[in-house]
C-alpha cells in the first residue's frame, strides 16, 4: 500500500506545532503564566512539572502522564508497532487471523 505523503506532513506538523507550543508554554511559564491544557497529547502532557488529571469512573485523580491510557498506547506503538499492528489488525505473523488481546 503506498503511502499518502499528504497524511504524513499533517501527522509531522501537528507534532511540529506540538513541540512549538511546548516551547511558548514554556517561554510564558518562565514569565509566571499559568495554563489549564485540555486534551490528550503525551508530548504535552510530559511538560515539566505539570499536573496532569484523569477524568475515570473513580473520579478526577492527579496522574503521572506515563500512568495516562494515552501515553501508554503511543509507547507501546513506537516501541513495538508491529506487535500493535498485528493486535489491531488482528492477524498473525504469517498473515492468518488471529485472535490477539491488547494487553
Amino acid at each position: 500500500m503506498a503511502e499518502n505523503p499528504s497524511t504524513n506532513s499533517r501527522t509531522a506538523s501537528r507534532s511540529g506545532r506540538q513541540l512549538a507550543l511546548l516551547s511558548r508554554i514554556h517561554e510564558l511559564a518562565n514569565d509566571d503564566s499559568q495554563f489549564i491544557i485540555t486534551g490528550h497529547s503525551p508530548i504535552l502532557m510530559a511538560y515539566p512539572d505539570a499536573w496532569v488529571h484523569e477524568c475515570s469512573a473513580a473520579g478526577i485523580q492527579r496522574v503521572h502522564y506515563q500512568d495516562t491510557e494515552h501515553f501508554q498506547v503511543m509507547h507501546d506503538f513506537v516501541v513495538n508497532p508491529e506487535r500493535m499492528l498485528d493486535i489491531l489488525l488482528d492477524r498473525t505473523r504469517d498473515g492468518r487471523k488471529g485472535g490477539h488481546v491488547l494487553k
